[in-house]
């Protein structure tokens, strides 16, 4: 008999959660909570704490009442893919590409790992080289993130440095881009930095921030701090790789079967009749 009654009362129990409906008869408690002065919550450092009575507040079909920059992750707030939360951060007045070196990166990671405020400290990094074309390609594109995203810092760093940094994720060649979140890195760019939507396609599987502005023309150029290349008329690294490239295929030919033939062919219909003539 007993177990027939807790059963009853679990469908019951079951049945109301479904509807909607009131469970503990508190139906204004969070509505009370709700209807406080939106300035009573707004202070100048402010401490985010679990909502009392969260799972009641669940069970009713509600969001607690708190202040959108206080982060209350599952099961409230379930990220999507588990992609990182950057959209709570502040939008940033300066739209700017912010040129460090590794010591002042470090400093910028150290500062970012010590939570400060009420949200995350996102940053996207690309490690450059002035001598690499292929950086020298990605630059523009890396200029209207900043435009694009406000709300994400965007970091350029000379990899030549030879810091601790490159050792310690693994920065072996240029461009590298690395988004980090609360100065840690969390997430390496495996394609091809090489358009708008590379980069827009990294940023939004990451994060959860949304594209707030598209620039018409993709070279389009806002408030940088510009990247300073070196430019020369000719590239004697390129034309010494390609003498290598050619002298090694012309080796590696020679000593095949088809090379061996064909030098048999050679020495066979020229050089013996040549010598036959004279």
């Amino acid at each position: 008999m007993f177990n027939v009654l807790l059963i009853a009362y679990l469908l019951l129990y079951v049945t109301k959660v479904i509807e909607g409906g009131d469970i503990s008869g508190q139906d204004n408690a969070t509505s009370s909570k709700s209807s406080w002065p939106a300035h009573a919550v707004m202070t100048a450092n402010m401490y985010c704490e679990y909502p009392k009575d969260a799972f009641q507040v669940l069970i009713n079909r509600q969001c607690p009442a708190t202040h959108p920059f206080c982060v209350i992750d599952v099961p409230f707030d379930i990220l999507l893919n588990q992609r990182y939360r950057c959209s709570t951060a502040p939008r940033r007045a300066d739209p700017m590409v912010h040129l460090m070196n590794s010591s002042q990166l470090l400093v910028q990671i150290n500062n970012d790992s010590e939570l400060y405020g009420s949200h995350s400290n996102c940053m996207l990094t690309a490690f450059y080289s002035p001598d690499c074309a292929f950086s020298m390609r990605m630059v523009s594109y890396l200029y209207q993130l900043p435009r694009m995203y406000p709300r994400l810092r965007i970091v350029a760093t000379d990899a030549r440095d030879h810091s601790k940094l490159n050792s310690r994720y693994g920065i072996i060649g240029t461009p590298t881009i690395l988004l980090w979140v609360d100065g840690s890195v969390v997430s390496r760019m495996d394609e091809a930095p090489f358009s708008l939507k590379a980069f827009r396609n990294y940023i939004e599987k990451w994060t959860d921030l949304e594209l707030e502005y598209m620039p018409g023309v993709e070279n389009e150029s806002g408030l940088v701090e510009y990247i300073e290349f070196h430019k020369s008329s000719f590239d004697w690294y390129l034309c010494v790789s390609w003498c290598s490239f050619v002298l090694s295929i012309a080796y590696f030919f020679m000593n095949s079967k088809y090379g061996k033939a064909f030098w048999e062919t050679v020495r066979i219909n020229y050089i013996h009749v040549n010598q036959a003539q004279r």
